[in-house]
């Protein structure tokens, strides 16, 4: 198997960490710290930078709306 991009196996190291620290994370809160960052460095990012991490935080909104749902209907 090809080597990860050094960024993926970044995130597969947190969420490793997040595993072993039995600590609950899920995707509202991911989407409530992302939102909260961007807010405090718009200032400083590029339209692009704007525009992928947006991007990234309406996909997480996406699946986090879809997981509520089907716990909904559970």
């Amino acid at each position: 198997m090809a080597d990860l991009h050094p960024m993926i196996q970044l995130f597969e190291d947190r969420a490793k960490v997040l595993d072993a620290s039995a600590q609950k994370a899920d995707l509202d809160e991911g989407i409530v710290l992302l939102a909260g960052w961007l807010e405090g460095a718009k200032e400083w990012l590029s339209e692009d930078d704007i525009a992928i991490l947006s991007e990234v935080g309406a996909i997480m909104y996406q699946e986090g709306l879809l997981a509520r749902r089907m716990r909904g209907k559970s």
